[in-house]
């Protein structure tokens, strides 16, 4: 999916107020508890195989890191091998169209809210016949963002979680809201104390944090017994879900379309 040039994510990615992309990415594997995030990535294609890569390198030692931004991030990207493409590869013209309304529609001081392609983020959540259990998060951040700006994504409690003995879970929307609110530690609790399943865990969740902070927001989660829970508050959330060959997908709250999925 960060091939896909409409999707906030590796190529595609939204602008900042530079004009530049600025990636994050984590990645946590429920079994041990490992993750990777990284911040601030330029010029990598794939933010999320980067975040693999810290993950499977902090294996060897617990006092290794688990997370690297910046030029700490690049510095890592090149010692492993990863390709830097050159300047701007990664820009789309929809991302260039997205920071232009956006500047425009800010320089008009309208009070009203508007969505110029301005937030968006890829998530996933698997469980294996094994029961492990691994989520993944990557995005390009919000459209017109400032330089240096991180979100919740890339940040173990907020955007991402993932433990054997609870559940995984992949948090979307404003990131300043989601990390006040922990989204996905919150999720988590209340499947671990609280006994909610995946769906009732995620919507309640949402609810919540929504209702606090007025803003809206999503998540993708799996529970332990392998039940799943998609919930979302704002208008519209791309899905979709694989369960023993039944592809079930949608977009708004209450759409649950099926089709048969073929192994190619």
């Amino acid at each position: 999916m960060e091939n896909d040039e409409y999707l906030n994510a590796g190529y595609g990615s939204v602008l900042n107020l530079d004009g530049e992309i600025e990636m994050d990415a984590s990645i946590m594997n429920g079994e041990n508890l490992k993750a990777g995030c990284v911040s601030l990535v330029r010029d990598i294609k794939h933010p999320i195989t980067l975040a693999r890569r810290v993950m499977e390198k902090s294996n060897k030692d617990w006092s290794s890191p688990c997370f690297f931004a910046a030029h700490g991030a690049m510095n890592f990207a090149r010692e492993n091998g990863f390709e830097i493409l050159p300047e701007g590869a990664l820009v789309t013209k929809f991302a260039k169209e997205s920071l232009m309304a956006h500047k425009a529609y800010k320089a008009t001081e309208a009070k009203q809210k508007k969505n110029f392609g301005e937030v968006g983020t890829v998530g996933a959540v698997a469980m294996d016949m094994k029961g492990n259990i691994a989520a993944a998060t990557t995005t390009g951040g919000m459209t017109g963002k400032i330089p240096g700006r991180i979100g919740d994504t890339p940040q173990i409690g907020s955007g991402t979680y993932a433990d054997n003995n609870v559940g995984g879970t992949s948090s979307t929307g404003t990131g300043e809201v989601i990390m006040r609110y922990n989204l996905a530690s919150n999720v988590m609790k209340r499947i671990e104390w609280l006994g909610k399943d995946a769906q009732t865990a995620t919507e309640e969740s949402i609810k919540e944090m929504t209702s606090k902070l007025i803003e809206t927001g999503g998540s993708i989660t799996i529970d332990k017994n392998g039940q799943v829970g998609i919930y979302f508050s704002s208008n519209i959330m791309p899905w979709a879900k694989l369960t023993n060959d039944i592809l079930s997908f949608g977009t708004k709250v209450g759409d649950n379309f099926e089709e048969i999925f073929i192994h190619n």
